[in-house]
């Protein structure tokens, strides 16, 4: 049972790589909007691993978290805006992006101290990305074509931002609660984190093996017209 559950905890830790190793592997094949993908997992995976050691030398690692927020909504925000299409969406979420990047800065820098988790940074960069999730989904609504979204690298990625972004918004809620109080709460979310972290990759990992510029969904083949 330890073994297993050393595992677990190690599989949550850095399965991050898994995609980044796909997504080097066939990054000929990674149009712009997966190249940015890469990109935030490649700082998520190396800010992960830097925290991880960190931990180990008993620096506090806090400010590793707060610049791994503004680079998720960098990378991931920019992955969104060119995988959508509608104009009006594309600036709103320009607009939202831009916003955020500016207030978690101004946050880090002037407001909150950088020693000090990014409690509301954290929540407010969730709770955006299932914002950009549904501006996906709802231009999928609007398309005029049925969508093989079986082959559509895109479509998994946003189930994979949806996945996670939509149900670990607890863990940074109650992140004052549970770092004060290490009871069968804290446990709770801290596994529901990292069953989400695993899910989260592996879906990534798996949009990465299906990417290819001939299964974008820009690509008429991919489509079915509606009569």
């Amino acid at each position: 049972m330890d073994i297993l559950h050393t595992f677990y905890i190690q599989l949550g830790n850095y399965i991050s790589i898994l995609p980044l190793i796909i997504g080097l592997v066939r990054i000929r094949k990674l149009n712009p909007a997966f190249l940015f993908l890469l990109l935030m997992i490649a700082c998520e995976t190396a800010v992960a691993v830097y925290s991880k050691w960190q931990a180990t030398q008993g620096i506090n690692n806090i400010p590793s978290l707060h610049l791994m927020t503004f680079l998720e909504m960098l990378f991931g925000g920019a992955f969104f805006y060119l995988t959508l299409t509608t104009a009006k969406l594309k600036k709103t979420l320009f607009f939202l992006a831009t916003s955020f990047l500016f207030y978690t800065a101004f946050n880090s820098l002037f407001i909150q101290s950088i020693e000090k988790y990014n409690q509301i940074p954290r929540t407010l960069e969730g709770y955006l990305f299932v914002v950009f999730c549904f501006f996906f989904f709802y231009e999928l609504l609007i398309k005029p074509d049925l969508i093989k979204l079986s082959k559509s690298a895109e479509f998994w990625t946003v189930i994979g931002f949806f996945t996670y972004f939509g149900t670990t918004q607890f863990v940074h809620l109650f992140s004052d609660y549970t770092s004060e109080h290490y009871n069968s709460f804290h446990k709770a979310l801290r596994g529901l984190n990292r069953a989400m972290i695993i899910v989260y990759y592996s879906i990534f990992t798996i949009a990465l093996l299906m990417e290819n510029k001939k299964n974008s969904l820009a690509n008429k083949s991919n489509r079915f017209p509606i009569k």
